[in-house]
């Protein structure tokens, strides 16, 4: 049987999520699903068990670019890549770029704000910044 759930370890705020699909094969995906599960699950494992064992672990990073995927495209109604100006030619591509600085706050409330860098995609094209998340 298949389930999802959100686990949190305690005494943390952090949380993961799972997804369990039975009878399912990972050596029947090839790159691209990897990469649009790390496109879209930055920080996640997707573990592949049988038999009660991990078989195999594969970490998710947040890519250098993402590009060829059909089901995403420039907001930029202006841009070359986007699909209303029928250049079929051209394939979107966006390209990691640093976002704004967020301050974090580690070890308690008396603990000082560390600034973290967030991240985003811009369109190779026209830069037109994206966050897909």
């Amino acid at each position: 049987a298949g389930g999802q759930g959100v686990w949190r370890r305690p005494g943390s705020s952090a949380a993961s999520g799972f997804i369990s699909v039975p009878d399912f094969d990972l050596s029947t995906w090839g790159r691209q699903p990897l990469k649009k599960l790390a496109a879209m699950a930055p920080g996640s494992t997707l573990k592949d068990i049988r038999d009660g064992k991990v078989q195999k672990e594969i970490r998710f990073l947040l890519p250098p670019r993402i590009y060829n995927f059909r089901e995403i495209s420039c907001k930029n109604d202006a841009c070359v890549s986007h699909p209303g100006n029928g250049q079929r030619e051209v394939v979107t591509y966006f390209i990691r770029v640093p976002g704004h600085q967020e301050p974090q706050r580690q070890g308690g409330a008396d603990a000082g704000a560390e600034e973290v860098a967030t991240w985003r995609f811009a369109c190779k094209y026209c830069e037109t910044p994206h966050n897909f998340w």
